[in-house]
């Protein structure tokens, strides 16, 4: 808006994490920077899913786009069991399932940035090896927390959903939606 940044030269355009940018509400955002562009470019969308919106986007800025999909749709993977329960303390039932199920690593995810901290500072408490990641901290902290994690000297990460976009760990036994997600 301020005229500050060029796009005339703009050869390659990469949205990613384009369901993200629409649920919080960007689409106006994405629009108007689309249109500054040279229509010549070359225009890459990422997103973990392929809504309406998003397909709507890609209809409309994209020229012979061309659709990859990586994974089984909608299927968890093959060794994945899930289960539910239903308890009124909830955060017993997660150190009684770390305990149970003696997991390499643990991920809870939690709703809000308030629980992820309540529910880290309860199992530090009951000794649990745990840190809590959520949108408020910066990129080095969330970096350094995810290494320590990563490596297993944390073993139960407590995050926002902040932590479910690209995450690669293959020691990860045991992931909890300790909030309906």
């Amino acid at each position: 808006g301020r005229n500050a940044l060029k796009l005339k030269n703009v050869r390659t355009v990469v949205l990613d994490e384009a369901d993200e940018m629409l649920d919080f509400g960007f689409r106006d955002d994405m629009k108007e920077i689309l249109a500054c562009v040279p229509q010549s470019r070359q225009t890459m969308l990422f997103s973990a899913t392929m809504n309406k919106e998003v397909s709507a986007i890609a209809r409309q800025f994209q020229t012979d786009p061309v659709r990859v999909e990586i994974g089984a749709q909608n299927r968890p993977v093959e060794t994945v069991r899930q289960s539910y329960m239903q308890t009124k303390r909830k955060s017993n039932a997660v150190c009684g399932l770390i305990k149970q199920c003696e997991p390499r690593l643990s991920l809870v995810f939690c709703n809000t940035k308030r629980k992820v901290k309540e529910l880290q500072k309860e199992l530090h408490q009951r000794g649990f090896i745990s840190a809590c990641l959520h949108g408020d901290m910066r990129q080095k902290e969330r970096d350094t927390i995810m290494n320590t994690f990563r490596k297993g000297k944390t073993k139960v990460l407590i995050a926002t959903d902040v932590a479910a976009r690209g995450i690669d760990i293959d020691k990860i036994d045991l992931v909890i939606n300790y909030d309906i997600p």
